[in-house]
């Protein structure tokens, strides 16, 4: 879904002051203002996302 520039913008209307990273085996979401983080990484068929941060990303 985030490939795709429509799923991109509705991502960032959710968390505006965040800011999306690719990384070399997933995705990160950054957020400047609170220094919020959520990541994905493979976990065997899926996905596992990871949160560190006051607020839920």
């Amino acid at each position: 879904m985030l490939d795709d520039w429509t799923g991109l913008f509705v991502a960032q209307l959710g968390a505006l002051s965040a800011e999306l990273v690719r990384t070399g085996d997933g995705l990160a979401l950054v957020d400047a203002a609170t220094g919020s983080e959520a990541w994905a990484g493979r976990d065997g068929n899926g996905w596992t996302v990871h949160q560190d941060g006051p607020l839920r990303l």
